[in-house]
């Protein structure tokens, strides 16, 4: 049985839930995310993946794509550098 990893990615410049949808849309659309919410409030989307090997890039140029800033972690895998204790960089 596959069980998915839940990961933290940082997102500014929402202003609205339309804004949060927008970015939802787009990370879903990326290869491996098999979730994605996305919270205004916190200026974070929660993600949960179908594998560490999902490239953290096309997580952040899916946000970038969309008009959003999403700071480029240090590592391109989500399973370098990420810490699984926090689900987060």
């Amino acid at each position: 049985m596959n069980q998915s990893i839940e990961f933290t990615l940082p997102i500014s410049g929402m202003t609205c839930a339309s804004c949060a949808a927008h970015i939802e849309k787009a990370l879903n659309s990326v290869e491996g995310v098999v979730q994605a919410n996305v919270n205004p409030a916190t200026e974070r989307a929660s993600l949960q993946l179908s594998s560490p090997e999902v490239k953290t890039i096309y997580l952040v140029q899916a946000v970038q794509n969309v008009g959003f800033i999403s700071p480029q972690c240090g590592s391109n895998d989500v399973g370098n550098g990420w810490n699984p204790q926090h689900g987060t960089y």
